[in-house]
């Protein structure tokens, strides 16, 4: 766990001042009590701004940008608006990916750190809420995007993922489908839950029949394609697929298409995210779109404006909100259609 100089002056008993009077200005600090902050600093794997080199060197210029992944076109298009606004202010930016790994996000943020770097916009994984507190309470600028910060002290970025699913599922129910499968991946990340409370609160609302499947994070069009095989095994086959991502709805797409399976005509699929491949997919993607470019571009203009203008900054709270984008993937429930036509005659 990476903690904060609060958490070493609570374990040794000492005020934030002498923790920090350990750090710049040991010699006055009692050998005691220098050995005993020190102690605990190296049991709590506690890492502070330069420690590896020199306590009085200067901070670079380099932003720090940790991601869960590279696979998905959204990181991307995140980077893209990191690295602009970055160049921007005269900033380069230095890029970790912690594939999903707490162990490796913790070990990249330990590099900001150590390097010197002026601060990180941080895509946080989080394997529980300790780790989010440790997280959250680094002694070192960052901002946490698409993460429940519960800080007051710091700018956050997100996206309202609860609203998103809701329209999502509230479209899916306005062409008539009542029964639909949503396959969504674990709790790693916030997003995850925060749609998956918004498609079960609109479901419920509705009494739209939901089946969930489960997929891998990081096997997108893999996991799409066997949990395609999945849906059209089961006794009562759902009208529409809404999917956490683009990507693992590409991919139930494909699977689907393979199997014979008309779209939408048989089946909707809905997706979320509207990454670049989305309008060009074997049927073009019904998704809920979020602003990629914008969540970049906004978390590293406050993170800059934070430790350029610690005067004048004012913390924000950014709710960026989805937008529904209607294409091909998505029409009439069977039901709904067969109904129209029946009228039609």
């Amino acid at each position: 766990m990476i903690s904060s100089i609060r958490e070493v002056a609570r374990r040794a008993s000492v005020s934030i001042g002498t923790v920090s009077n350990v750090l710049n200005r040991p010699e006055l600090v009692s050998p005691e009590t220098l050995r005993r902050v020190r102690k605990v600093m190296k049991e709590i794997n506690f890492v502070h701004k330069g420690m590896n080199v020199s306590l009085k060197r200067e901070t670079s210029r380099t932003i720090g940008l940790i991601l869960p992944s590279i696979a998905n076109p959204f990181y991307s298009e995140v980077t893209r608006g990191v690295e602009d606004a970055a160049g921007k202010y005269k900033y380069d930016v230095f890029m970790g990916i912690s594939e999903e790994d707490c162990e490796k996000q913790k070990k990249f943020m330990v590099r900001c750190i150590e390097q010197g770097f002026s601060g990180a916009v941080v895509f946080p994984v989080y394997p529980n809420a300790d780790f989010r507190k440790s997280m959250e309470e680094i002694d070192f600028p960052s901002i946490l995007v698409d993460s429940e910060n519960t800080r007051i002290d710091t700018c956050h970025i997100a996206v309202d993922n609860v609203q998103g699913a809701r329209i999502g599922m509230q479209h899916l129910l306005d062409l008539g489908h009542r029964v639909v499968a949503w396959v969504r991946a674990a709790d790693t990340f916030p997003s995850n839950r925060e749609r998956d409370l918004g498609v079960r609160d609109l479901a419920k609302s509705h009494e739209i029949d939901v089946a969930t499947f489960y997929v891998n994070e990081s096997m997108h069009r893999i996991q799409g394609a066997k949990v395609a095989r999945e849906i059209m095994a089961m006794e009562r086959v759902p009208t529409a697929i809404f999917c956490h991502n683009d990507l693992t709805a590409i991919g139930v797409m494909q699977e689907l298409l393979a199997l014979g399976v008309k779209i939408p005509e048989e089946i909707s699929v809905l997706g979320f995210d509207d990454i670049i491949f989305a309008r060009s997919a074997p049927v073009p993607l019904t998704t809920m779109s979020q602003p990629a470019y914008e969540i970049g571009y906004s978390a590293t203009e406050l993170l800059i404006s934070e430790f350029d203008q610690p005067n004048s900054h004012i913390h924000k709270k950014v709710l960026f909100q989805p937008q529904l984008v209607v294409r091909a993937s998505t029409g009439l429930s069977p039901r709904e259609s067969d109904t129209s036509a029946k009228r039609s005659a």
